[in-house]
Protein backbone atom coordinates (compact mmCIF):
# COMPACT_ATOMS: atom_id res chain seq x y z
CA UNK A 1 0.00 0.00 0.00
CA UNK A 2 1.52 3.32 -1.06
CA UNK A 3 1.37 6.62 0.86
CA UNK A 4 -1.64 7.90 -1.12
CA UNK A 5 -3.65 4.74 -0.38
CA UNK A 6 -2.78 4.96 3.32
CA UNK A 7 -3.83 8.62 3.48
CA UNK A 8 -7.07 7.86 1.61
CA UNK A 9 -7.92 4.98 3.95
CA UNK A 10 -7.17 7.11 7.00
CA UNK A 11 -9.48 9.88 5.73
CA UNK A 12 -12.26 7.38 4.97
CA UNK A 13 -11.90 5.86 8.46
CA UNK A 14 -12.14 9.31 10.03
CA UNK A 15 -15.30 10.09 8.04
CA UNK A 16 -17.25 6.83 8.49
CA UNK A 17 -19.99 8.73 10.30
CA UNK A 18 -20.89 10.60 7.11
CA UNK A 19 -21.74 7.34 5.35
CA UNK A 20 -23.44 5.91 8.43
CA UNK A 21 -26.28 8.44 8.26
CA UNK A 22 -26.94 7.51 4.60
CA UNK A 23 -26.98 3.81 5.50
CA UNK A 24 -29.28 4.32 8.50
CA UNK A 25 -31.73 6.31 6.39
CA UNK A 26 -31.75 3.59 3.70
CA UNK A 27 -32.51 0.93 6.30
CA UNK A 28 -35.35 3.07 7.70
CA UNK A 29 -36.83 3.29 4.21
CA UNK A 30 -36.41 -0.47 3.65
CA UNK A 31 -36.41 -2.39 6.95
CA UNK A 32 -34.50 -5.66 6.68
CA UNK A 33 -32.32 -4.30 3.88
CA UNK A 34 -29.13 -6.31 3.39
CA UNK A 35 -27.27 -4.75 0.49
CA UNK A 36 -23.96 -3.70 -0.95
CA UNK A 37 -22.93 -0.69 -2.98
CA UNK A 38 -19.61 0.09 -4.63
CA UNK A 39 -18.70 3.75 -4.84
CA UNK A 40 -15.94 4.84 -7.24
CA UNK A 41 -14.30 8.21 -7.85
CA UNK A 42 -11.17 9.89 -9.08
CA UNK A 43 -9.10 11.61 -6.45
CA UNK A 44 -7.06 14.36 -8.06
CA UNK A 45 -3.51 15.31 -7.13
CA UNK A 46 -4.84 17.99 -4.74
CA UNK A 47 -7.05 15.51 -2.86
CA UNK A 48 -10.39 16.60 -4.31
CA UNK A 49 -13.04 14.07 -5.36
CA UNK A 50 -13.96 14.08 -9.05
CA UNK A 51 -16.67 12.11 -10.90
CA UNK A 52 -18.06 10.07 -7.98
CA UNK A 53 -20.63 7.45 -8.93
CA UNK A 54 -22.16 4.21 -7.75
CA UNK A 55 -20.61 1.51 -9.93
CA UNK A 56 -22.58 -1.39 -8.55
CA UNK A 57 -25.49 -1.74 -6.14
CA UNK A 58 -27.68 -4.76 -5.42
CA UNK A 59 -30.71 -2.73 -4.31
CA UNK A 60 -32.60 0.27 -5.65
CA UNK A 61 -32.58 3.47 -3.58
CA UNK A 62 -31.95 6.76 -5.43
CA UNK A 63 -31.97 8.73 -2.16
CA UNK A 64 -29.15 6.53 -0.81
CA UNK A 65 -27.15 7.04 -4.01
CA UNK A 66 -27.60 10.83 -3.80
CA UNK A 67 -26.66 10.85 -0.11
CA UNK A 68 -23.48 8.80 -0.54
CA UNK A 69 -22.34 10.83 -3.54
CA UNK A 70 -22.93 14.13 -1.74
CA UNK A 71 -20.95 12.89 1.29
CA UNK A 72 -17.94 11.77 -0.76
CA UNK A 73 -17.97 15.02 -2.78
CA UNK A 74 -17.71 16.97 0.48
CA UNK A 75 -14.61 15.09 1.61
CA UNK A 76 -11.10 16.42 1.10
CA UNK A 77 -8.26 13.94 1.02
CA UNK A 78 -4.56 14.66 1.52
CA UNK A 79 -2.74 15.61 -1.69
CA UNK A 80 -1.31 12.68 -3.62
CA UNK A 81 2.21 11.69 -2.64
CA UNK A 82 2.90 10.94 -6.30
CA UNK A 83 1.30 14.18 -7.52
CA UNK A 84 -1.11 12.24 -9.72
CA UNK A 85 -4.76 11.25 -9.99
CA UNK A 86 -5.91 8.06 -8.30
CA UNK A 87 -8.96 5.90 -8.98
CA UNK A 88 -10.59 4.90 -5.69
CA UNK A 89 -13.20 2.24 -4.98
CA UNK A 90 -15.13 1.76 -1.73
CA UNK A 91 -17.55 -1.04 -0.95
CA UNK A 92 -20.33 -0.17 1.48
CA UNK A 93 -22.36 -2.76 3.39
CA UNK A 94 -25.93 -1.58 3.90
CA UNK A 95 -27.93 -3.33 6.63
Amino acid sequence: MDATEKATNRTLDQNQGAFKSCIQDAVKRSPGLDGRATLVWIQNEDGFVKNPRIREMNFKDPAFEDCIISKIKAMKFPPSAEDSRTKVSLELIVK
